[in-house]
């Protein structure tokens, strides 16, 4: 699978030198010198036969700096050309020759310290790669050196990728990308490589216009991150592990309403190596023969979703955000891809589904994947969906109006998480005690949709919502049945889901991820293409009032167990300094009432509240923080079609 190249540098030199310079002239002249007299030295340079390839000429030599190390005098020559032959002078003795070749500029006077020190950027290998090599040898008199053999600082990787025939109808392939790639390398050297996630980049993805078959050659720097001995075969070379920074191979093919992601990491072998050294051929013949039937892991996206996130805060008049379709998989706990889906999900429409303030919202529109939302600058909330053709929501919105939330960053707690807060509710204008406005909006556990609260303080009955012309919307609300979907609940986002200890989807191993946090898998909670917070953002933990506890535990609830700040006043003022003792590091926790599950009814705000948290155990049971005039609690809850508010924090 692997081959040296043999990449040859003949230096053919009568050799006896010159002081320390740098001249783009084939000739040099002859300095005096007291320690004896210089002779002619004549430099021969040439690179082996190869083919070459179709970007980047590999046997090329565009120009060469050329260092003769010594222990009295050192010489450095410079030639912007390539020649069939180089005269120069220089004085016997004993050098290290170092060349360089393909760097297109003059390096200048280096010691040889200075010169192994030397990095060499990705981006400046344009038409050609960078060869370098060296030797020790002692001049007595004209001579002619022995060939050097110079390597390239690249290695090439020449791939053939083909979609067996029996599949061949239902997955095409659609773009191949080089990921994990050094940025830069040192010019002398090998075998080493950084462990940094900083000092790699991902390549540009190449699209293929072959349905079934592609090859390319592909140059990229030494990369070599050793072994990883506890994989015995070719599926267990995935990213679960492989070092961090491996170089690996993506290739996106499309199938019947997914996307299929493949990666094949690069190495000397196909199990336990990691190791892409410099000057080397690695031939790479792929063949995809379904879902789960190629040498290295398959990831299938069988999710789709919009945009970069649920939920935009606009502070002004207008918000603009991307509504371009993408692909998500349950693999990967549901999150954001930046994968494009296809032309055919893209957005033909969009509308206002409802909004909380009359005539918030004036124009809603789309254009080339952007929707533009223009409102009247005052506060509220507003819904706006997505459409196809057929006139379904494809994905909706929350559009955000109020003042620019403030951040609370609370204090490291017992367990040692700390935590960015916003200092109001999700959908909450304000974030004061004893006032609707700092309620905010109610959420199932799972779902990215928000729905409106109470009409008053202490009502029971529904908030107004209203459409684009300031008509009344009614709220929705129908029965769960077996069987119902995250897509179901995508396309009906107006509708709230009841029942007795029944979720609003079906039971599923994805369904404690649709929010990223399964609290007994000890993994830290990510964000979803479902969670309902802005960019930034997510849904808080479940141990986000641990600070707030005197002893550091969850399991308290007696309010005296808590370092509050005054008595409950429809809510209760937590301070999150770790101390209780710094006025300035206070937040409320809201008596923002909540809706229930069985019947979708407002249980009375001012007296309890309800938030949600962003875990779900094994048991289908999620977590909540709450509070009423006697009790601030952190528990479990089985229905999770129950309607609470949200705190988001920073991601």
């Amino acid at each position: 699978m692997k081959k040296i190249f043999n990449y040859v540098l003949a230096i053919s030199a009568i050799v006896i030198g010159m002081a320390f310079g740098s001249c783009n002239e084939e000739e040099f002249p002859s300095p005096s010198h007291p320690d004896g007299d210089v002779v002619p030295v004549i430099l021969s340079v040439e690179a082996a036969d190869l083919v070459s390839s179709r970007a980047i000429d590999e046997n090329l030599i565009s120009d060469i700096n050329i260092y003769f190390f010594g222990n009295k005098i050192s010489y450095h020559f410079y030639y912007a050309e390539t020649a069939p032959s180089f005269t120069f002078q220089m004085l016997p003795g004993t050098y290290q020759l170092y060349v360089v070749t393909n760097v297109h500029q003059d390096l200048g006077e280096l010691t040889k310290d200075e010169l192994l020190a030397c990095d060499y950027i990705i981006g400046d290998m344009v038409s050609d790669i960078p060869m370098t090599g060296n030797m020790n040898i002692h001049i007595t008199n004209a001579m002619t050196l022995p060939t050097l053999q110079v390597k390239r600082v690249a290695a090439k990787i020449s791939y053939n990728i083909t979609v067996d025939n029996a599949v061949a109808s239902n997955i095409k392939l659609r773009s191949v990308q080089f990921c994990n790639l050094p940025k830069s390398t040192v010019l002398f050297g090998s075998g080493t490589t950084s462990d940094d996630v900083n000092d790699f980049y991902d390549a540009n993805a190449i699209e293929i216009d072959n349905d079934m078959i592609f090859s390319d050659v592909f140059y990229m720097f030494e990369n070599c991150q050793g072994n990883v001995n506890s994989i015995y075969n070719q599926t267990d070379k995935s990213p679960e592990k492989a070092p961090k920074c491996a170089s690996y191979m993506r290739i996106l093919a499309d199938g019947p309403g997914k996307l299929l992601e493949y990666i094949v990491y690069l190495g000397e072998n196909s199990t336990t190596n990691f190791d892409v050294r410099r000057n080397t051929k690695h031939e790479m013949n792929l063949y995809i023969k379904g879902e789960n039937e190629i040498d290295n892991r398959v990831t299938v996206y069988e999710g789709l979703y919009y945009g970069k996130a649920n939920c935009y805060i606009c502070t002004g008049s207008q918000v603009a955000f991307d509504v371009t379709p993408y692909r998500t998989s349950k693999n990967l706990t549901y999150t954001y891809s930046d994968i494009y889906a296809g032309v055919e999900y893209e957005a033909v429409r969009a509308a206002l589904l409802w909004q909380d303030t009359k005539n918030l919202v004036r124009s809603v529109s789309i254009n080339d994947n952007t929707v533009i939302v223009n409102t009247n600058g005052g506060k509220g909330n507003a819904v706006v969906a997505i459409y196809n053709k057929a006139g379904e929501i494809l994905w909706s919105f929350h559009i955000w109006c109020t003042d620019q939330p403030e951040i609370c960053e609370f204090a490291k707690n017992s367990v040692g998480n700390s935590y960015s807060v916003m200092d109001r509710n999700l959908g909450a204008t304000t974030s004061a005690l004893g006032v609707q406005s700092s309620y905010g909006l109610y959420y199932q556990w799972g779902r990215k949709d928000p729905f409106v609260g109470a009409l008053g303080a202490t009502s029971s009955e529904n908030g107004k919502m209203y459409d684009i012309n300031g008509g009344e919307v009614s709220f929705q609300q129908e029965r769960a049945v077996a069987g119902l979907t995250v897509e179901n609940a995508i396309r009906n986002p107006q509708v709230y889901y009841t029942g007795y200890n029944t979720f609003w989807v079906a039971k599923s191993e994805s369904t404690k991820l649709l929010w990223g946090d399964n609290i007994d898998d000890n993994v830290a909670p990510v964000k979803t293409v479902y969670d309902p917070c802005p960019a930034g953002y997510k849904v808080a933990p479940q141990d986000l009032l641990r600070i707030t506890s005197k002893n550091g535990s969850l399991t308290t609830t007696q309010p005296s167990g808590y370092y509050t700040y005054g008595q409950f006043n429809s809510g209760w003022a937590l301070y999150y300094d770790g101390r209780g003792t710094d006025r300035t590091k206070i937040f409320y926790l809201q008596a923002g009432g909540s809706r229930a599950g069985l019947t979708g009814g407002i249980n009375m705000g001012t007296i309890t509240g309800a938030m949600w948290t962003s875990g779900c155990n094994s048991n289908f049971s999620a977590s909540s923080a709450g509070c009423n005039s006697v009790e601030i609690l952190n528990q479990s809850i089985e229905n999770l079609s129950h309607g609470f508010n949200i705190r988001c924090v920073k991601e």
